[in-house]
């Protein structure tokens, strides 16, 4: 199908092209500093919608991006002068609380599913933002606040439809094309276009404790120091991620404070046990004088939305990203001096802790890598896409990771990926024989690499006859 005209009159959805009235209020990305124009934008509001699209780009010889939530740091959610499939009226959310199970749309964002589950006290493991979109994150792997206590977003997937480039509409789960299921479970968008995932469901009630912890950068070796010991001791119900920021309002700090660098530990129990909640946060509390330090009752969904401002859309952003086998005094004493040099006050340096339930699962039962690393790490820098000073906090991110560099473990997050990160950085995120592996499901599925802007796996070549 090469024809224009016939692909969009057989569509459900729309298609906009340059100096349509739509289109340049949808050609944008969440990243601010991501400036593309793709030829054409299909927003898809059936299966039907995909398969036409893939089979007209083919035709038509247009590079193809897949938008969900259009959340990737690297702008993987767009092209220049290609066609985007955007999900956008594939966003449908449906509980079924008996079955404990969540249908979502490939086009769903997180806040619609954290919404419909917590109606009936429930929630699937997802990201931190709720406006990042559920397929890339689900893709990826899918790190959140339930990570410890229920595993990654991935482990919670039961059953995917994927629209492949060849037209065909699958099933992916344990009992159908297992091993396209093994590969959607942190493979990425390599395989075809998701349209709805379904994912278990797990109990969380709507109001948590949560510790709150806030300390002056001169006091954060020693709450560093209280963390590294503390948290892998922590049952799994205990998520406490620790921030570097420039202090700002959502916490509630004092004014002489606001702007300033400061360590900051959110720590949320997963249950309605508030005394375990202050029994797991006492030892940071003691390692050093806080200037906030507090159990809060929050709600889920508030935790859950905490980032969505200052991860807000049309920023400028760039992240460097990777694993930390241990958290030494010398990498303390890196961070806290990057921490000094944090060019704005949406900046931000996270360490996340993993184990838990992630590692209730086998590392070869998903193509998701890596999950016996005992930490994560990102360095992100945001700005005002208006600004001209870009560059300093790009270098203050690129600066600050090559300066971890030595304590960096092996192995790559994909969802931390970044603009310039290549191929070795995908590879290096599945580790060679996984990688192969994708590589071998890549040919099967998508045996051109048609949907190639994503954290490529280039499929095997056919083997000699």
């Amino acid at each position: 199908m090469d024809d224009l005209n016939d692909w969009r009159a057989q569509l459900d959805g729309d298609v906009l092209a340059p100096g349509d009235a739509e289109y340049e209020a949808t050609r944008p990305v969440w990243n601010g500093s991501i400036d593309r124009r793709p030829a054409l934008i299909a927003r898809c509001d059936s299966e039907r919608d995909v398969a036409l699209s893939l089979a007209y780009a083919q035709a038509s010889g247009l590079p193809i991006a897949v938008r969900g939530g259009g959340h990737s740091v690297a702008g993987m959610g767009t092209c220049e002068g290609g066609l985007v499939i955007a999900l956008t009226g594939l966003a449908g959310v449906d509980v079924d609380p008996v079955a404990r199970q969540v249908r979502v749309g490939g086009g769903a964002l997180l806040g619609a599913v954290d919404r419909a589950c917590q109606r009936h006290d429930l929630a699937t493991p997802a990201g931190v933002v709720s406006h990042t979109g559920v397929g890339g994150l689900a893709l990826g792997g899918g790190v959140g606040w339930l990570t410890r206590k229920y595993g990654l977003t991935c482990d919670s997937l039961l059953e995917a439809r994927v629209v492949t480039p060849a037209g065909d509409v699958l099933t992916a789960s344990a009992g159908s094309n297992p091993e396209l299921f093994w590969g959607l479970r942190g493979g990425g968008g390599n395989f075809g276009v998701v349209t709805q995932f379904t994912f278990r469901c797990h109990d969380v009630p709507q109001v948590l404790p949560v510790g709150v912890g806030m300390w002056s950068l001169d006091d954060a070796p020693e709450v560093m120091h209280a963390y590294r010991e503390l948290m892998p001791e922590q049952p799994d119900d205990v998520k406490g991620t620790l921030f570097f920021i420039r202090a700002d309002a959502r916490l509630g700090v004092a004014d002489e404070y606001l702007g300033e660098p400061v360590v900051v530990v959110v720590q949320p129990w997963i249950g309605d046990d508030a005394e375990a909640a202050e029994r797991a946060f006492a030892p940071l509390l003691a390692a050093a004088s806080p200037l906030i330090g507090e159990i809060r009752p929050m709600r889920w969904l508030d935790l859950q939305t905490m980032e969505d401002d200052i991860s807000g859309h049309g920023k400028g952003a760039y992240t460097k990203g990777g694993y930390l086998d241990r958290i030494s005094d010398e990498l303390i004493e890196v961070v806290i001096e990057a921490a000094r040099q944090m060019p704005g006050a949406q900046c931000q340096l996270e360490v996340i802790p993993h184990g838990g339930a992630q590692l209730a699962v086998d590392e070869d039962e998903s193509a998701f890598s890596d999950r016996d690393k005992p930490y994560s790490f990102n360095v992100y820098s945001r700005w005002s896409p208006q600004s001209d000073d870009a560059g300093r906090f790009v270098d203050w991110t690129r600066g600050t990771y090559n300066a971890m560099k030595p304590f960096i473990g092996s192995g790559v997050y994909t969802n931390f990926f970044a603009v310039d990160d290549g191929q070795d950085r995908v590879i290096a995120a599945y580790g060679p024989k996984k990688y192969e592996r994708l590589a071998r499901l890549k040919a099967i599925h998508d045996p051109r690499n048609v949907l190639a802007l994503n954290q490529n796996i280039k499929p095997s070549a056919p083997a000699a006859v």
